[in-house]
């Protein structure tokens, strides 16, 4: 749904091995509100605070 506060700390390089660690900071019914965190070698890369609802098709 959104994508709020994002922020890129450091420059990723192609080669570079990206890891996100994802932690849930709300749920209200379909909506859930995430925090996201992207590391280079244990480095924080970016940051985003991001919003998303889940749906049946």
């Amino acid at each position: 749904m959104s994508i709020d506060g994002a922020k890129f700390r450091n420059p990723v390089r192609p080669g570079d091995r990206l890891e996100y660690r994802m932690k849930v900071i709300k749920n209200k019914g379909a909506i859930w509100i995430l925090e996201g965190k992207a590391y280079v070698d244990d480095v924080l890369a970016s940051e985003a605070q991001l919003k998303a609802m889940i749906v049946d098709k």
